[in-house]
């Protein structure tokens, strides 16, 4: 019973450990992903070299450096959703601030300067927003990834996306 306790309490700190490294992961930049990528290569190929030992001198040394690595995958698994999710906002505030946008060109005859001048209670500080000169055209964009970014051109009313 006492094993069985204790093992449970493992994966319970295991699986509060990977959400942990989840929402991380999820404000990370894909520069700070691939050096994750590289200690998760680096601590499958010691699970598998240790793994090898094991089979064949019948030890058990993998445990830990196979839950380290079922901490990194669940966290990594974990982050897709949240990342997601954070990119659907970004792209939301975008869409918000197009229709107010267009609404005001409409009125006016040109679009304002800033996101500022919108008067919106929506933080835009991870949007960039520039303009032509005369103001008839913009560009608004946001990062998606730390480098890669998509913007929307309001000439040809469409979302593009890379680099």
């Amino acid at each position: 019973m006492k094993y069985l306790r204790s093992k449970i309490v493992l994966q319970i700190i295991g699986g509060i450990i990977s959400t942990v490294i989840g929402i991380e992961l999820a404000k990370a930049t894909i520069f700070d992903n691939f050096k994750v990528a590289i200690i998760w290569g680096i601590i499958a190929l010691v699970t598998i070299i240790i793994g090898i030992f094991d089979f064949i001198f019948k030890k058990h040394y993998s445990k830990m450096p196979g839950m380290a690595l079922a901490i990194l995958t669940l966290g990594f698994i974990v982050s897709l959703p949240i990342r997601k999710h954070h990119w659907n906002e970004k792209r939301n505030k975008c869409e918000i601030a197009i229709v107010q946008l267009d609404s005001i060109k409409t009125h006016i005859g040109n679009y304002p300067e800033s996101l500022a001048d919108l008067k919106l209670n929506v933080d835009f500080s991870e949007i960039n927003y520039t303009t032509d000169s005369s103001r008839q055209v913009f560009n608004i964009s946001y990062s998606v990834d730390g480098w890669h970014r998509e913007w929307y051109d309001s000439e040809n009313r469409k979302w593009s996306g890379g680099d």
